[in-house]
């Protein structure tokens, strides 16, 4: 039950989140430090809606994959999404301390690690753990 709820939340956040970045991508950009990205390159806001629609099409993806009954996959979806949450996690903090210096971007960074404990508590903690029959 926990892995679905975990999912689901992941689902809905990834999928507004995707919608707000295609939808009002240009916009964004001065929330993250670059008031003049848009002006002087302007493909900047395509490729934040292009990440948008990529967060829709994950949300997606999670959506299916919130049905997932088999605890052993389960484990494994936990497993690969800890693992590139943490890739991500270094990459967005990278970028918030070498180039937005922003307030959103700690809000950026606090939700990727939000979401990477839900699913190492999934993992590791004995009281959401998924547990494989033996």
């Amino acid at each position: 039950m926990a892995f679905r709820r975990t999912v689901t939340f992941h689902a809905w956040i990834t999928c507004l989140a995707g919608i707000v970045f295609t939808g009002w991508g240009p916009e964004l950009l001065p929330l993250y430090g670059f008031n003049a990205a848009a002006e002087f390159f302007p493909s900047a806001g395509s490729f934040v809606r292009l990440a948008g629609v990529c967060m829709i099409m994950l949300g997606a993806l999670l959506g299916a994959v919130r049905q997932v009954q088999e605890p052993r996959i389960q484990r494994s979806v936990a497993r690969a999404l800890v693992e590139s949450h943490l890739v991500a996690i270094a990459v967005v903090a990278a970028q918030q301390i070498g180039i937005w210096v922003t307030p959103l971007g700690w809000v950026t960074v606090a939700v990727f690690l939000l979401i990477t404990a839900a699913y190492a508590a999934l993992l590791y903690l004995p009281r959401w753990r998924i547990r494989v029959p033996a």
